[in-house]
């Protein structure tokens, strides 16, 4: 029994806003995707590939080809839903990020994130499990960029 990779909503749900900002109708970018705007609320979990579908729409119709910096720009420890009491209460940025890195499978079964040291340097990575899902370059934004807030908000 083959099951699809799920990953939660939260990451998605200022598109609407955002899309409205743009002057574009949230309706024309989930076109396709099964999906109505009211669905875009936290704590729901859709299909990877209906997620991507959405970003590269967005990206499509607003022409905006750093809309997923956009977008992630948007979002704080919140995004991370259950996990972010867990990230906000580490007693360091590293340990959040070790957290983060470990407990990501509770808000997704379609991507991993990881930590990497090699010598002084972390490298924080993001990947996604099914090579047949096409992955462009707005979503590695939206990852990039919601790490970005998540330390900007760990760090003060």
């Amino acid at each position: 029994m083959s099951t699809t990779a799920k990953q939660r909503s939260d990451p998605l749900v200022p598109l609407p806003g955002l899309l409205a900002e743009m002057g574009v109708p949230v309706e024309d970018v989930l076109t396709g995707t099964g999906l109505a705007p009211e669905d875009l609320t936290p704590d729901q979990f859709f299909d990877l590939s209906t997620i991507l579908a959405i970003l590269d729409n967005a990206v499509l119709r607003t022409g905006r080809e750093d809309l997923g910096l956009l977008l992630g720009a948007r979002h704080t420890t919140a995004v991370l839903g259950p996990l972010s009491r867990v990230v906000r209460a580490s007693p360091t940025l590293g340990e959040a990020l070790l957290d983060l890195s470990s407990m990501q499978g509770r808000n997704t079964s379609a991507a991993t994130t990881y930590l990497r040291r090699q010598g002084e340097d972390v490298f924080f990575g993001y990947g996604v499990h099914d090579p047949r899902l096409a992955v462009s370059a707005v979503t590695q934004d939206i990852v990039l960029a919601i790490l970005n807030r998540i330390i900007a908000e760990l760090t003060r």
